[in-house]
């Protein structure tokens, strides 16, 4: 004989306000039912999903806004006016035949032709510099994060601590960390490669070096020109040697491989503009093109030649001799290659009114 069903032949009437005639076999049925003998108001299970998205959305906002406030705030700490207007950039004489002698002991790359001549004058709008190199600790927190939204790498960097500065990255990848660091705290990033279209897109990923460009109008972080890095290095002292003057001692940087390595990114006192560590310690990539000598018309916020083979790199390495630590000295290294002894520091710039 069949079970008799739950359906029985009792009338609507006789059953009581939550029949279990009317509940299916189902953890969302058990779940209201409790509901119900709570007098708890029940959602459906696309209105809680709907709910939790919107309740995730309103954190990951929430967690957006303070990244991007941390980050502006570290910019007003962090990063030094360096006023615009003419300086002397280049060197009075030329020095290639001494700095020839020490190149392959104490630069990156070798057998390259030098010359920092002629001493020139250049105008220059304002920039915010960063007072200390990138250092490991900020690379690693910024290139996670950049991971996460679309960004590769060709190198993880490494650094002998967080607060040395991060090496073994080539030039794509110091231009791409500053794309990232830029969207990360809301800046609209500098450099991006020409679509066929004409317009810019955002440079995340690839080796697209040959369609790069950079719009130095933009707020966002990104290298200094090579002119840029002079006038900073500098700081308010003109024809001078270093940053310190005309001479350099252990007291003053990392160089000529006092320490076996790099010191941390605030080592020494800083120049007149408040940087640190603007000769030795680690070799700066620079935006510009690599070029034997200086071009005729980089007089006005000049960004180098169009084209090239190398990247600049300037003010010297803990391996370096002092004679490449000067604040004119000029060397260059591949834009793909890294080196231990290569890392970077930002500018931040300073939108035309």
């Amino acid at each position: 004989m069949p079970t008799p069903s739950l359906h029985s032949n009792r009338s609507a009437a006789s059953c009581p306000t939550f029949c279990f005639a009317d509940i299916r076999n189902s953890s969302w049925a058990a779940y209201g039912l409790t509901a119900a003998l709570l007098g708890i108001t029940l959602f459906s299970p696309s209105q809680l999903h709907a709910d939790s998205k919107e309740h995730s959305k309103a954190e990951l906002l929430r967690t957006r806004d303070l990244i991007r406030a941390n980050e502006r705030a570290s910019v007003a700490a962090t990063f030094r006016m360096i006023q615009g207007g003419v300086f002397e950039m280049g060197e009075a004489v030329d020095l290639a035949e001494s700095q020839l002698s020490t190149e392959t002991a104490g630069g990156p790359s070798p057998s390259v032709t030098l010359s920092n001549t002629p001493l020139h004058s250049v105008e220059l709008r304002p920039f915010y510099m960063a007072e200390s190199e990138v250092s490991f600790g900020e690379w690693k927190v910024v290139r996670d994060w950049a991971k996460e939204h679309g960004y590769d790498f060709d190198n993880e960097g490494t650094g002998k601590a967080d607060n040395h500065p991060v090496v073994k990255i080539n030039w794509l990848d110091a231009v791409k960390w500053c794309n990232a660091k830029s969207e990360r705290a809301g800046f609209r990033p500098c450099y991006y490669t020409l679509a066929s279209s004409g317009l810019g897109v955002v440079f995340r990923a690839g080796k697209q070096i040959a369609k790069l460009e950079v719009n130095t109008d933009y707020e966002g972080f990104r290298l200094p020109t090579e002119a840029e890095w002079e006038k900073a290095a500098r700081g308010r002292l003109a024809r001078k040697k270093f940053p310190t003057g005309n001479s350099l001692t252990s007291r003053d940087a990392n160089f000529e491989n006092q320490n076996g390595g790099t010191k941390p990114v605030q080592s020494y006192l800083p120049n007149g503009y408040g940087l640190y560590n603007m000769s030795g310690n680690a070799w700066e990539w620079c935006w510009d093109w690599y070029f034997n000598g200086y071009l005729e018309d980089s007089t006005q916020n000049p960004q180098g030649p169009a084209k090239g083979s190398n990247r600049v790199v300037r003010g010297g390495g803990w391996q370096s001799p002092m004679s490449n630590c000067t604040v004119g000295y000029r060397y260059c290294y591949s834009p793909a290659d890294p080196s231990e002894m290569i890392g970077f520091r930002l500018v931040h710039g300073v939108p035309p009114k």
